[in-house]
């Protein structure tokens, strides 16, 4: 069994800290960490300016955060579907630098994220096995899966999540290795954090912290463990309960809970001894987060209603109006697997399994290895795919505990195995981009089960230090491939692209007859319009035009305003018709039928842009109307 105590003491027996070169070694570690980010960015630059979506999800932030800069209130002046944590802390970034948020700008804040994501789960593998190159492999395999849909996803919430979550990491594998309670107040603050930017994702994360702290506590209830145990088997069938019917979602959540499953048997025998007050620490941090989260928004204006519309309801609803689950190819062989190692850690106590695997400790270590590479590979080829690997990063836990693992190592893989899991439901309702930030937490787990396990393991300590090297950066050059990546490709591709040329849009190149359209398309919209409303959203054009919106309420793809808000957009619009502004609808035309099936057809919304069928320019297919009777483009 591991108490806490145990924890620290195991931390003082690794190498890394019982070495006299113990602060040589970390600056190296973070000098090392800091080169591979630097030459990582430079190398995948142009992915993050070498695409624009007419989809716009980043125009609608983009717009979302500088009307609450200039105007106030979230949900009211400013729509929005994500938390205050998120808003207040981005809009602090930009207030601090005196900048306006544009495409070029946040990229280049996106970039800078996604670096500092990558090494934080460096120094969480670095903090628990002390070895530079596993936490070299984690960085290179965490930044390539985030930098994958950076481009058209600048500024969106993803990416920040996914840097709380670096920030959570890092504090949990601190305390695994030194326990510490401020540890758990941060640890509290990065959980409300995540849940005051996107709640279902912050709920998810908080159910695998309760998991980690309280089953096989020996200072927890056993009534309580079974409670907790219960609640988070149920917590993947509640989140998509909404469209449980459809078989695609339910073998989301026998997946993710089954993973869980197989996780809480391990955790409930290699008990620990963690004290009340750890939780208590942990709630600390919660409130203080999220009371600095909304001091920002409640001061300028937003009400505690809309906040809780904001984040809580309006989240509930999305599944109503847009779904596209992941396709969970379920491959039963690792589920089956994963089960039998669990069973075997189960019964090893009983059965002296423990003690045989002690005697050969190549044999339980090689397999922790085995399956942490497995796993890691499974994540890398097959990111999207979560069946394939989802039950089998179960192995990692039930293996260290029969390798009988340093305790820094297992309570280490206590905490981040639960949270890699329920990431997974960062995927629902719509997968998309959403697919790449829920895997990305596994390689952490992965990556201090390899170092653990190959500390120990002669076929790897007997290998020669550069030989160690060259291996593990074979395998690095590998991730990059097997994910799909490819920096000289990517370079040559935007360096043959043409400059896009708009306002904001600095060192971001497309195609050439997209950037081309896209400027044919601003230089119409400028020529005909006082202010613009699109439909469905294209709210990049703000930015392009330097325009003004006539509304706040600017998310509108399929079904995401209510019909008080749709009411609300006619007003604003009958509005600024009123003041004499020339009111411009921007439609386009491959998207338009989608919009209108949903609610806005026959709602508020759909009746107030119907005026407006007068086209005065057509650019492809985006057509520029402002009210009167239906007429052939003047140009």
């Amino acid at each position: 069994m591991v108490a806490l105590e145990e924890a620290a003491e195991g931390a003082d027996a690794a190498p890394a800290a019982t070495s006299s070169g113990h602060e040589r070694q970390t600056r190296a570690a973070w000098l090392s960490t800091t080169l591979i980010g630097i030459a990582l960015s430079v190398a995948f630059f142009p992915l993050y300016f070498n695409s624009f979506a007419t989809s716009d999800d980043e125009g609608s932030v983009l717009v979302a955060i500088r009307r609450f800069l200039e105007h106030g209130s979230l949900y009211v002046h400013t729509s929005n579907p994500y938390g205050p944590f998120y808003v207040s802390f981005t809009s602090l970034v930009y207030k601090l630098t005196g900048q306006t948020p544009t495409l070029y700008n946040s990229r280049l804040y996106v970039l800078v994220v996604t670096a500092i994501s990558a090494g934080v789960f460096a120094a969480s593998v670095y903090r628990v096995t002390g070895s530079k190159l596993f936490a070299a492999l984690c960085q290179v395999a965490t930044y390539c899966m985030l930098v994958r849909p950076v481009g058209i996803l600048a500024l969106h919430p993803g990416p920040f999540v996914v840097l709380l979550l670096s920030i959570l990491s890092y504090v949990l594998c601190s305390y695994a290795v030194r326990p510490r309670p401020v540890l758990l107040v941060i640890a509290g603050g990065a959980t409300a954090a995540i849940g005051l930017t996107k709640a279902s994702v912050g709920v998810a994360t908080l159910a695998g912290l309760v998991m980690a702290f309280a089953l096989g506590n020996r200072r927890c209830a056993q009534v309580i463990q079974w409670f907790v145990w219960i609640a988070a088997l149920a917590l993947p069938f509640v989140v998509v309960s909404q469209k449980l019917g459809l078989a695609i979602v339910a073998v989301l959540a026998v997946f993710v809970g089954l993973s869980l499953l197989a996780t809480g048997a391990v955790l409930r025998v290699d008990t620990v001894s963690l004290p009340g007050t750890a939780f208590v620490k942990l709630i600390w941090g919660l409130v203080l987060a999220g009371v600095l989260s909304l001091i920002w928004p409640l001061a300028r204006g937003t009400t505690p209603r809309s906040v809780v519309t904001g984040v809580v309801l309006d989240p509930l609803r999305q599944a109503d109006t847009l779904l596209s689950p992941t396709r969970i190819a379920a491959s039963w062989f690792p589920a089956v697997l994963t089960l039998v190692i669990v069973l075997l850690a189960i019964t090893g106590p009983r059965a002296n399994v423990r003690r045989v695997l002690s005697e050969h400790s190549w044999v339980a270590n090689g397999g922790l290895a085995i399956a942490a590479l497995w796993v890691f590979g499974l994540g890398v080829m097959t990111p999207t795919g979560f069946g394939q690997w989802l039950p089998a990063i179960a192995m990692l836990p039930a293996l260290a505990f029969l390798a009988n693992a340093p305790p820094a190592t297992r309570l280490a893989l206590r905490f981040l195995v639960p949270i890699a899991i329920l990431q997974m439901l960062h995927a629902y309702p719509a997968a998309g981009a959403q697919r790449w930030w829920a895997t990305v937490m596994i390689f952490v787990p992965c990556s201090i089960a390899l170092g653990t396990a190959a500390r120990v393991l002669p076929a790897w300590t007997s290998l020669a230090p550069a030989a160690r090297r060259v291996g593990v950066g074979a395998l690095c050059v590998v991730v990059v491939f097997l994910i799909g990546l490819w920096p000289y490709g990517a370079w040559r591709a935007y360096l043959h692209d043409a400059p896009l040329d708009l306002p904001g849009t600095r060192l971001v190149r497309l195609d050439r007859g997209f950037a081309s359209e896209l400027r044919d398309l601003t230089t119409a919209v400028k020529q005909h319009c006082d202010t613009l409303y699109s439909a469905p959203g294209f709210d990049s054009l703000y930015v392009f035009t330097g325009l003004e919106p006539p509304t706040g309420q600017l998310r509108n793809w399929p079904g995401a305003h209510s019909r008080s808000q749709q009411k609300q957009i006619a007003v604003d619009l009958a509005r600024a018709e009123d003041a004499g502004t020339r009111v411009c609808v921007v439609r386009d035309t491959n998207r338009i039928k989608e919009w209108v099936r949903s609610s806005y057809g026959r709602g508020p919304l759909g009746a107030a842009l119907a005026p407006y069928r007068r086209q005065v320019a057509r650019v492809a297919n985006f057509t520029v109307s402002t009210k009167g009777s239906r007429s052939s483009p003047s140009g």
